[in-house]
């Protein structure tokens, strides 16, 4: 996706109204108070509405997440908006960063390992509103994904870590794949229902009938 936009174009709104945005992506609103956030889309909705997932008040410098039982949305023709620039969906991401580690888990710190990289999808998925089933595969959006990456890599980053390890200089560990399966199971219910049921019911019987 392409974040990118000339300082001249602003904002447009119903006159050059954008209805290609896809599910996912960021984008700057100035709401009917003359506030600029910086959301993430979700839909267009049949009755003219954008609706949206968070976003990011600029004057408050506070971020609001959609409610389960709250439709976060706003009438089109009462808001201007576009695509967001790179700075701004840097800006939004990284307050998504500071809400996890200042507000969701201040202590994260003090137990960072591995598994801190579902503690990160456990409030992506809480906070957006986003629910996963076993029946759907335990599929979220790709933007969610991305936003996982970009904590990690900032909380790796705050601990002079490196965040990918395979791309580190160190020789592989070999593991036993009984020890891993034993200790995925012990720690699944440290973990929200929908996770500690994926590793469970999905993740194990995959890697013990795959690898």
């Amino acid at each position: 996706m392409s974040y990118a936009q000339h300082a001249d174009n602003i904002f447009h709104g119903t006159a050059n109204m954008n209805t290609t945005f896809k599910n996912g992506d960021v984008i700057a609103i100035r709401n009917p108070r003359g506030v600029e956030t910086i959301a993430i889309f979700d839909k267009f909705g049949s009755n003219n509405t954008l609706h949206i997932y968070v976003e990011f008040d600029t004057s408050e410098v506070e971020i609001y997440f959609k409610c389960e039982d709250y439709d976060f949305s706003y009438d089109i023709d009462k808001i201007e908006y576009r695509l967001a620039t790179d700075a701004e969906k840097e800006n939004l991401y990284h307050h998504l960063f500071d809400h996890f580690t200042e507000d969701w888990d201040p202590h994260w710190m003090n137990h960072f390992t591995d598994s801190s990289y579902f503690d990160i999808l456990d409030c992506l998925l809480y906070e957006l509103c986003i629910k996963v089933s076993e029946e759907d595969g335990w599929i979220y959006p790709d933007f969610v994904q991305e936003i996982r990456n970009y904590i990690w890599d900032e909380c790796c980053r705050a601990l002079q870590i490196e965040p990918d390890i395979a791309n580190a200089d160190h020789p592989d560990k070999m593991v036993s794949l009984d020890d891993v399966i034993s200790w995925l199971l012990e720690n699944a219910d440290e973990y929200s229902v929908e996770v500690a049921d994926a590793i469970v019911n999905d993740i194990v019987p995959r890697i013990r009938r795959e690898i």
